[in-house]
């Protein structure tokens, strides 16, 4: 069995338990009552400028960090829930490379994200009233990130779930994810060693979508995608030496 093959039923394992999760469904019945909301705010002809730009900048708010925060769950439970089960050792007997497992567990997370996105994103696109006069430029720069951004989740949660213990670990991407980007700007005042903490919401452009304003100029967006790629390089080496060296 090749390597491409392994990582594809690592992939359909994680896919499979996505679907049997609870909290799938409980962020499908979110977005549901978002959706009945922007309906009827359609409905009831509260479409103006206003509204229909806050409609459709909470409905994508709302896809971006739902979407985030089931990757990151999904990542931070992978090894943690495999090792405390003992279901990692049939796994490794296969035999299985460690490195391939790794970086099979962050493809398979990555992907749930990127499908769970693809769904709310469409839901919340459908749903708000139209907003005129939008940039197709920074929505299609919006549409490139995103799978990025949440590919760089994904491995930071692969790597902080075998650095720390579980509940350390939760709270930290889940404060990072919600609260990093504020607390970076206010320590980079006066320490800038802040600046050196990843800061998921730097990259997230809904918000700079649904406020009307043009493409980001792509001599900062290519830096944009360069800070990305760096952060999940990094947090996948990081996981990747992690694994390979623990004994199990």
């Amino acid at each position: 069995m090749n390597r491409f093959t392994q990582m594809a039923w690592l992939i359909r394992g994680v896919m499979i338990e996505v679907l049997r999760r609870q909290m799938l469904w409980i962020l499908f019945l979110v977005m549901g009552g978002y959706a009945l909301v922007s309906l009827a705010v359609r409905q009831q002809g509260m479409d103006g400028v206003g509204a229909a730009s806050f409609m459709l900048n909470l409905g994508l708010y709302m896809a971006g960090m739902l979407a985030q925060l089931l990757t990151a769950l999904l990542a931070l439970r992978q090894f943690p829930s495999e090792m405390e089960n003992r279901t990692i050792y049939p796994l490794l007997a296969k035999p299985l490379d460690r490195e391939v497992l790794v970086l099979g567990k962050w493809l398979a997370c990555s992907l749930g994200g990127w499908l769970v996105y693809v769904m709310f994103f469409l839901l919340a696109w459908l749903c708000a009233p139209k907003v005129e006069n939008l940039s197709g430029g920074l929505l299609m720069q919006l549409l490139m990130i995103q799978p990025l951004l949440l590919a760089w989740v994904s491995a930071f949660s692969l790597a902080v779930s075998l650095c720390f213990p579980r509940g350390v670990s939760h709270a930290m991407v889940i404060f990072m994810l919600f609260c990093g980007d504020a607390i970076c700007q206010w320590g980079a005042e006066k320490w800038p060693v802040f600046n050196a903490l990843p800061r998921f919401g730097s990259v997230d452009l809904a918000t700079r979508f649904t406020d009307g304003i043009g493409a980001v100029p792509w001599g900062e967006s290519l830096w944009m995608f360069a800070y990305v790629c760096l952060w999940i390089v990094l947090s996948l080496d990081v996981a990747r030496r992690l694994f390979v060296r623990r004994a199990l």
